[in-house]
């Protein structure tokens, strides 16, 4: 993975199929397929402990999740109030 030149909390695959913000001891993965975020977890769960869990806020962040009845998979909206 790749650290954004912008923000060094952020990571990134060459193909930006998998991204990765990291903040003191939280993170919140996105990607594009499960099956490469299990992978990522598992490979990340050999050097440090994690734990896995739904999120629906992250660093003053709400994540929400938006049913699209034209995709297969759902999206997902980050709004930050303040």
């Amino acid at each position: 993975m790749k650290q954004f030149s912008i923000d060094s909390c952020f990571y990134f695959t060459e193909d930006e199929s998998i991204m990765l913000a990291v903040y003191v001891d939280d993170g919140l993965l996105a990607a594009k397929e499960l099956k490469m975020a299990h992978e990522l977890v598992d490979a990340l769960n050999n050097s440090v402990e994690l734990e896995r869990m739904e999120c629906s806020n992250y660093l003053g962040s709400e994540i929400e999740m938006v049913k699209n009845n034209c995709e297969a998979r759902p999206s997902y909206r980050l709004t930050q109030t303040r």
